[in-house]
């Protein structure tokens, strides 16, 4: 499997048996993080910044209790970390508003704020049998743990200890972590011979496709940054090639060559009040003629159309001003294509992607334009990557972004320019295969990539992760979901502190445990999975039952936790440490399937304490 690439803030770290989840290498003899220069802290997992004296007493109590005179190198461990497929996220109470900081499956204080550090010390709370009926799973479930997001937000970095129970009475421990982001890569039950294409509209995204056996152009929405796709519209339109879809003048186009005549085809796709896709209008059919799927952009209020031609594999461009009525201005391009040419509009210009005939090289130049009109192909970049397929160009956040597939590997790379197109750099070489070119489209500031799965014609879509001019790729890694570490051994009575952070700029997350009792520490640095904001919304101190099997879990009895030298931290605008004391935190409690309380928490300076409250019996 491809290994992610590392920001800058992971080099000289030590991978672990995780893709994208890395250690840092031991402190040397004599190391103490009292004296230790910050480069050297940083080099072994301490990012944690060194109050000043304009800092607040809490933040130097803190930094006193966790990295001051008393502290100790203990043993350095090498985690081992197995998946789970269990989930930690919040659960709206019923009858709870929206916007309440309200769940039924978090105990405990989340503070809301703007936060890069949260870190908390407890003693592993012995858990037993509650009154409460066992869970899905056959018994009770729970986990103690730290965290930033999640409230407020679509992403969650966490790490605590699991408490579990089964169903003769055994308990069991073991320390995890997970960041859990909701946008992330779908798998769609359509199916397609052909790569589908993208656009995005009023915050909305489109896919269209053809049809696998019936070649039907096929167009569906998606409200929720493509987690789910609803409202399929299936043309009688038909094409043997994929369509292309752009947005242009506040209207969704589509364009597809026909199903015998190869004819250039373009229409608008028609939506209700919500979106949805209703039907093709306004088509038109052009003279000209491909073997491929043509290209469309918008720029400057004028369509643009881009093909290669029928028998001579030419660059052909031409526009519309009139919304794609009529096309008109034809410019045919001395450069030839075997395959469909992409277009797209950025920072001004319209710039189009080939590969090139007989060598496969990618191509990127410029489409000169006079007023509106196509004159020639200026600024041509011609890279050393190969692909026998189209290349896919999208711009955003200021980068222009192309994307394709390997020429003999099937595997889908991503890499970006900040020139124009002039030169492109930080190349990703992804795990995922396609048999087909990929797509790409910019959401909000996000860019997405869609493609057809290798060997089973699926449709695909999922976030680009880019994290300090990295693309750091669009694979779901396994800490989105719970990640145990069973080799740090952690019992009831131990004493643990767990701290997560984003680092480096939040090019990067890290979550670090040590167990007080037995001296065992580590910290785990993770590259940011696709999607996720880091916002910083929100610190947690809470006890949870988890999800499993998309099933939430029943919460064993449990001894009171005691959450102590907790705090939140960040910077305000001026780069002065900020913190966060949980004793302004907001309570949570766990209900449980009858709305009853099975938690309650006090919290106090520094502090949180979360208490078990059984149910009345009958």
């Amino acid at each position: 499997m491809t290994t992610p690439l590392r920001p800058a803030i992971m080099q000289g770290l030590i991978p672990t048996n995780v893709p994208g989840a890395f250690l840092s290498p031991p402190p040397p003899p004599g190391f103490t993080p009292q004296t230790a220069s910050t480069t050297s802290r940083i080099a072994h997992g301490f990012h944690w910044r060194q109050p000043g004296p304009s800092d607040t007493p809490a933040l130097h109590k803190v930094w006193d209790a966790h990295l001051g005179a008393g502290w100790s190198a203990g043993t350095w461990l090498m985690p081992q970390m197995v998946a789970t497929g269990k989930v930690h996220r919040p659960r709206r109470r019923p009858g709870s508003s929206a916007t309440a900081n309200e769940t039924t499956n978090w105990g405990g204080g989340v503070l809301a704020g703007t936060w890069t550090t949260a870190v908390g010390t407890w003693t592993i709370p012995t858990v037993s049998k509650p009154t409460e009926a066992a869970g899905s799973d056959g018994g009770w479930d729970s986990s103690t743990w730290v965290g930033l997001d999640g409230s407020g937000s679509n992403d969650v970095l966490q790490a605590g200890i699991e408490q579990s129970v089964d169903a003769r009475g055994n308990a069991s421990y073991v320390a995890w972590y997970e960041w859990f982001c909701a946008v992330r890569k779908q798998t769609l039950g359509d199916t397609s011979p052909t790569s589908p294409s993208l656009a995005t509209l009023n915050g909305r995204m489109y896919i269209a496709w053809i049809g696998d056996g019936n070649d039907q152009l096929n167009v569906m929405v998606s409200t929720d940054a493509g987690q789910t796709f609803h409202g399929k519209l299936v043309s009688h339109e038909t094409s043997p090639k994929a369509p292309v879809l752009c947005v242009h003048a506040g209207h969704l186009v589509i364009a597809w060559i026909g199903n015998g005549n190869a004819q250039l085809n373009v229409a608008s796709v028609t939506l209700d009040g919500g979106g949805v896709p209703t039907g093709l209008t306004g088509k038109v059919v052009l003279g000209d003629t491909s073997p491929q799927g043509p290209a469309l952009a918008s720029l400057n209020g004028n369509l643009y159309l881009a093909w290669n031609g029928r028998g001579n594999e030419q660059l052909n461009v031409m526009v519309s001003s009139d919304g794609g009525r009529t096309f008109g201005s034809k410019l045919v391009a001395g450069d030839t294509s075997p395959a469909a040419p992409s277009l797209v509009a950025h920072d001004g210009k319209l710039l189009i992607g080939w590969t090139g005939e007989r060598n496969h090289q990618i191509n990127v130049a410029q489409v000169a334009l006079r007023g509106a009109v196509p004159t020639g192909l200026a600024a041509k970049a011609v890279l050393q990557d190969t692909t026998p397929f189209t290349p896919a160009l999208a711009s955003s956040g200021g980068k222009l972004f192309l994307a394709w597939r390997g020429d003999g590997n099937d595997q889908l790379n991503v890499m970006y320019s900040t020139n124009d197109g002039a030169a492109f750099a930080n190349k990703y070489i992804s795990p995922e295969t396609s048999t087909d070119a990929p797509t790409l489209v910019d959401l909000g500031g996000t860019l997405y990539i869609g493609w057809k799965g290798d060997g089973n014609k699926n449709l695909n879509v999922a976030p680009v992760g880019v994290v300090g001019g990295l693309v750091t790729g669009f694979t779901t890694p396994a800490y989105l979901f719970q990640v145990n570490i069973p080799n740090f051994k952690v019992s009831p009575g131990d004493s643990v502190t767990c701290s997560v952070q984003y680092i480096g700029n939040k090019t990067a997350g890290q979550i670090a445990f040590k167990n007080v009792t037995t001296g065992v520490n580590f910290p785990i640095t993770l590259v940011p999975p696709p999607g996720a904001a880091m916002s910083g919304n929100s610190a947690e101190w809470v006890i949870e039952v988890p999800t499993i099997n998309n099933k939430f879990a029943h919460l064993p009895a449990f001894t009171p936790v005691a959450f102590t030298s907790s705090i939140a931290c960040g910077l305000d605008a001026s780069g002065r440490g900020l913190a966060g004391n949980p004793q302004n935190a907001t309570e949570t409690k766990i209900f449980d399937d009858k709305n009853r309380a099975l938690t309650s928490a006090k919290l106090g300076d520094l502090a949180v304490t979360i208490s078990y409250v059984a149910p009345p019996t009958g």
